[in-house]
């Protein structure tokens, strides 16, 4: 009959998720109609990018240094990868066109009188963490609590894209205006797993705080 173990020697897991970003930005107007900032319509906003489903992958992977002692040393990974959002304006009609807001749209050929704007918005998610990992089985051996300590570091990237077409004297131009950011998280932190099993079976509870 087999059973699990609640302080396992090797141990690890890969699992795949659907997760969805929510744009919880404001409506920010990005191309517009009429002039700015004092008689326009909105055509897009920033709350217009919407997020699908993405596929995100988390695997963790763990290996027991001392048998006798209990500890040992965990890795785990969670990954989301080019989560996008996109919009696109076309002119709707031929004395109205596309601007974008502020001093950038005057200043340009492509973003201001434009006959299209297209709005891409792309992020990734990147986060793993180390930590070295003591299992102790209480006076039942088919429970066990591990405490852990370590390092965490989250990754943020994120791009904003603003392409755009005019037609002038009966040939298209384009423009591109771009911007990004990477945004890095990393401290130290503690938490503790508690693991009961249940014949070939076994469940868990993981938790863990830090100061990043």
């Amino acid at each position: 009959v087999g059973c699990c173990c609640p302080c396992p020697s090797v141990y690890g897991s890969v699992e795949a998720m659907f997760l969805k970003r929510d744009n919880q930005s404001f409506d920010q107007p990005v191309v517009i109609t009429g002039r700015w900032p004092d008689a326009f319509d909105t055509v897009l906003s920033s709350g217009d990018l919407d997020f699908d489903f993405e596929l995100g992958v988390r695997a963790l992977a763990g290996m027991r240094l001392n048998e006798c002692t209990g500890w040992g040393i965990e890795a785990s990974y969670l990954g989301l990868f080019d989560t996008a959002a996109a919009a696109t304006a076309v002119r709707p009609d031929a004395s109205t066109g596309l601007t974008i807001p502020g001093g950038l749209g005057p200043a340009t050929n492509v973003f201001s009188d434009a006959d299209s704007i297209r709005l891409d918005y792309v992020s990734e998610l990147h986060t793993a963490d180390l930590s070295l990992v003591r299992c102790n089985v209480g006076c039942r051996s088919d429970r066990s609590i591990e405490w852990m300590a370590g390092f965490r570091y989250v990754d943020l990237s994120e791009a904003f894209g603003i392409s755009g077409e005019r037609l002038i004297q009966g040939l298209p131009e384009n423009g591109v205006y771009d911007v990004w950011t990477d945004n890095s998280l990393y401290g130290a932190q503690i938490g503790a797993r508690l693991r009961r099993c249940l014949g070939r079976f076994s469940g868990e509870v993981t938790g863990k705080a830090g100061i990043y």
